[in-house]
């Protein structure tokens, strides 16, 4: 496969050239073969980096790039640093620009949208993965999920798989109720919102004289309150054909009564054989030459395992003569066999009676262990299993057959070996008990062991029951067997003018057990009488522990939509086979973000169906507009307007180092076209156009499909949309660099600021050598570094005398202020009054400044004063001295060194993010700060 190579001119706006290089060269090599194009002094000034680890240039000649690959991507990278030197020990250190040589596969990766392993993200180097996701060709909502500092709460692309409605797999528990597999998810409800809740296995269909009845149990993972019960859409309404109890999932709720058993359907449905005649003589055989072929054939289905009942359902939809009114009777013969052995078992033959014209059901019921009923029933007359044997004759006529005989399990001795409407008392069957609607045979373990059975069945031709004797089993005066044919290759009934149909409809494996035996499962059981319920919702609120000011914790019951419980839940609740010790979640971020929720209106509503305790805290977190967090705490990282806060830590050239910035292009869609379920519309999914901000194409724009989880409400998707939109925009610079230990004051989601010559032009940096004090006012006037740094308080335009004498028209009206970041960690910026224009070690105050202690550590609390020697200071323009950015990633690696990535801050996002406020009072002064990032004393 050959290695696609791409190498950008630094500060070119040209397109990438594309060349190809073959597998096995050298890290020399390479650089030979790219010499032309790589700049004159890469190879004394330029680094290479594989995955974003160096390659020391002693290893160039040995190192050789494995081939890049869909399951490892292989990034080299070339970097080369262009620097300045100015005088004194200030030396200016530009970011070292990618050379953007990288061997990457065309057809893997980002440009066939696979954004997880086989992209390689964990392997490429820090910052370049952000900008890489929004710059390459996938969908914006999938970019951000990676690479956004709080991701879209858009469904995840593998749980999707959308059907022609454009739901996702969410669309059975949105729109119909499914069975929830042995040992598989029961589905959970955050917050609010209509639900089908999963059968808890399939519905039992029983017989109750010739009445169906339907039993079913629907559940929800976890307590639920349960309302607005609808079937079939109607509100539900009690009645003596549909019984519904309810339980809300409490660990000491009573059990479910109304139904105590449950079952699974196995088998297809299927019209049992009959013999093939002749159309124009319905008696005889239609292959005359080979007759056999022509007769009824076995068919099978299968039990569960080890049930405690199987009902085999027949249905006859209309079974009798079509000319008279005689009374009509179908012959069926069963086997059963237990799995893995070879030895069928015959049960005792049973013959169906029926006189009706409308639909007529059936069942043969096996019953393993249970106490057969001391009464003997009545069969009626004209309808029922009209005759069972254990023993039938072989026909005697030509062909002669062999005798039918049922396992001696079903014999109490030889003679009376026939059931008539259930009341021959003296029969020496055993184990068997006809009805009108059913045949129910008794079965042991010890005579037949539980496990899975197959069963077979077949049926004879029809007779009219006045010709049959059941004594002598003789049909016409002669024994006839039902099931095969007379020598002639006739059946001694015609099939003309019948209706004698008889299909197999379903078998039941029934397990006479709680559906539910352990508690905390919301509950909602329904037994209805000839009813056929298709869809069972309700409007279910899951109940989850909320914060509670009283005892410090989340443990107050309650139904909420706030994103913040339900994390929590997530984590620590019974939901989470799991759960994390709650010491290691950070109780005070929940608290915070939960409120945060609250004033801010955000909601999650959605229903969690078989999805991982990842992607459901990632999807309860976007709808809070944060994203989870994990480290030493878990907890989430938030996104809010921080224009009111202050940085927490700086850095800079003099604590930090390998800064980079990666600047993405998006090809941005026009909109979003977004699908959520909307409560106003039932909970059905409806569509939203959303548009860029500043976008004027008009309806015709190009439109991003996406899903939107947890949102229900039409504004708040509209908002969260347009946020979206927007984030691709304003946060699509990534910056990097690498710090040592006191990058542990921040942690992802931290605000810091960063200050590079790369980032503004008249920058600086140092440490404070000396602290210059008033021996009157004991006041702070200055200070002096340890480096020397630009220092400019030029007049404004309106003040300059002569503009011909002005050298460099940017200096006109700069004023230097410094940032100092104190021994307490505060970090503070002040005016300079010094009048030098040039680089200085000397600082001067606009405005002297308090010198205030503050204790040293928690291990010498000895007060030390904020501003001493040795205190970081950054040097920039009075309307800018750093840039804030939001931590996005820390990584730590070797030396208790750490990998930072961060993006803007944008306060543009949010509608107040340029609000001033007041930060805190020092020396008398009141210090301010804008979203620019300074502070300054009016």
């Amino acid at each position: 496969m050959p290695v696609v190579c791409v190498w950008a001119t630094p500060f070119s706006a040209k397109k990438p050239d594309v060349l190809f290089l073959r597998e096995g060269l050298s890290v020399s090599e390479i650089v030979s073969d790219l010499s032309a194009r790589l700049p004159s002094q890469f190879v004394d000034r330029g680094q290479i980096r594989i995955n974003g680890e160096l390659v020391p240039k002693a290893l160039w000649r040995s190192v050789r790039p494995k081939a890049t690959s869909a399951e490892r991507p292989i990034a080299v990278t070339f970097h080369i640093a262009y620097e300045s030197r100015g005088d004194g020990g200030g030396a200016k250190q530009i970011i070292g620009l990618v050379a953007a040589l990288a061997l990457t596969v065309v057809t893997g990766g980002i440009a066939s949208g696979a954004l997880g392993a086989a992209f390689g993200i964990a392997s490429l180097g820090a910052g370049t993965i952000g900008a890489s996701l929004l710059a390459g060709a996938v969908g914006l909502a999938g970019s951000l999920a990676i690479s956004a500092l709080t991701s879209a709460p858009v469904t995840k692309a593998g749980d999707t798989s959308a059907d022609s409605n454009g739901d996702d797999n969410r669309s059975a528990s949105a729109s119909g109720n499914s069975a929830a597999e042995p040992g598989g998810s029961i589905d959970r409800v955050i917050g609010t919102t209509k639900v089908y809740p999963k059968l808890v296995g399939q519905p039992v269909i029983s017989i109750e004289n010739r009445d169906d009845i339907v039993e079913a149990v629907f559940a929800l993972n976890g307590p639920h309150k349960i309302e607005d019960l609808r079937i079939d859409e109607a509100p539900f309404e009690a009645n003596s054909d549909i019984q519904i109890q309810y339980r809300e999932g409490w660990q000491d709720d009573q059990p479910i009564d109304l139904v105590n058993r449950y079952g699974r359907q196995t088998g297809a449905q299927f019209e049992l054989s009959a013999h093939t005649v002749d159309p124009e003589d319905m008696a005889q055989l239609l292959n005359r030459v080979n007759p056999s072929e022509n007769v009824p054939k076995w068919h099978g289905v299968p039990t569960r395992r080890s049930p405690d009942e199987v009902w085999c359902r027949f249905s006859l939809p209309a079974m009798g003569y079509r000319t008279t009114e005689d009374q009509l009777v179908i012959p069926i013969r069963t086997r059963i066999r237990l799995r893995g052995t070879t030895q069928w078992r015959n049960l005792p033959e049973f013959h169906i009676s029926a006189q009706s014209i409308s639909p007529f059901k059936n069942e043969l019921q096996l019953k393993w262990d249970m106490a057969e009923p001391t009464d003997v029933p009545t069969v009626p007359s004209k309808n029922g299993v009209y005759f069972v044997a254990k023993y039938t004759p072989g026909q005697t006529a030509v062909p002669v057959t062999s005798a039918n005989q049922a396992d001696s399990y079903f014999s109490a001795g030889s003679g009376n070996d026939y059931l008539y409407r259930g009341t021959e008392s003296t029969s020496n069957i055993r184990h068997v008990f006809a009805y009108d609607n059913r045949i129910v045979m008794h079965l042991t373990s010890a005579a037949f062991p539980r496990g899975i059975y197959d069963i077979q069945m077949k049926r004879g031709f029809s007779y009219k029951a006045g010709d049959f004797s059941k004594s002598s089993y003789q049909f016409k005066s002669a024994v006839t067997d039902f099931f095969w044919f007379t020598d002639n290759g006739t059946i001694a009934e015609s099939r003309e003018n019948k209706g004698e149909q008889i299909v197999h409809q379903f078998t039941t494996s029934v397990y006479n057990a709680p559906i539910l035996p352990t508690p905390g499962f919301a509950t909602i059981a329904i037994r209805a009488r000839n009813a056929q319920i298709n869809n069972v919702s309700c409007l279910a609120s899951g109940y989850v522990r909320d914060y509670d000011a009283v005892t410090g914790k989340f443990s107050k019951w309650v139904t909420t939509s706030n994103p913040a419980p339900h994390f929590v839940d997530v984590h620590i609740g019974r939901q989470n086979v799991d759960p994390l010790p709650q010491d290691l979640l950070d109780l005070e971020e929940m608290i915070e973000w939960r409120q945060r929720c609250i004033d801010a209106g955000y909601t999650c509503n959605e229903i969690i169906v078989d999805q991982s305790i990842d992607d459901v805290r990632a999807l309860i977190a976007s709808c809070g507009y944060a994203k989870p967090y994990q480290s030493d705490l878990w907890s989430v990282v938030q996104d809010y307007d921080r224009s009111q806060e202050p940085v927490v830590q700086v850095f800079s050239p003099r604590n930090a180092r390998g800064f980079s910035f990666n600047k993405a292009f998006p090809k941005l869609p026009d909109g979003f076209r977004v699908n959520f379920r909307d409560k106003t519309a039932d909970y059905n999914t409806e569509e939203v156009v959303v548009f860029r901000d500043g976008y004027d194409g008009g309806e015709d724009g190009k439109l991003e499909g996406v899903s939107y989880g947890g949102l229900d409400e039409e504004a708040k998707v509209i908002t969260r949309a347009r946020f979206d939109l927007a984030q691709a925009e304003k946060r699509a610079t990534f910056y990097s660099w690498e710090a040592p230990a006191e990058a542990i004051v921040c942690r992802r989601g931290s605000l810091v600021a960063i200050e590079h010559d790369t980032l503004a032009r008249h920058t600086g940096r140092a440490r404070i050598k000396e602290v210059l004090i008033d021996p009157d006012t004991h006041l702070i006037t200055g200070i002096r570094l340890d480096s020397v740094a630009p220092i400019l308080n030029t007049p404004d335009m309106h003040a300059v005398a002569d503009m011909h004498a002005v050298v460099d028209m940017h200096t006109v009206g700069l004023r230097t202020a410094v940032a100092i970041r104190r021994s307490n960690g505060w970090i503070t910026t002040h005016l300079t009054s010094s009048s030098s224009d040039e680089e200085t070690d000397l600082v001067i105050f606009a405005s002297p400044l308090a010198d205030l202690y503050a204790p040293g550590s928690v291990f010498d609390p000895t007060e030390i004063p904020e501003i001493m020697a040795g205190c970081l200071v950054v040097v920039g323009d009075h309307d800018r001295v750093y840039k804030r950015v939001i931590v996005s990633e820390m990584q730590p690696s070797t030396d208790i060194i750490y990998k930072m990535v961060a993006v803007d801050e944008a306060p543009e996002l949010w509608a107040d993010g340029l609000s001033k406020y007041v930060l805190q009072e020092s020396g008398g002064k009141v210090l301010q700060e804008t979203s620019s990032g300074i502070f300054w004393e009016p």
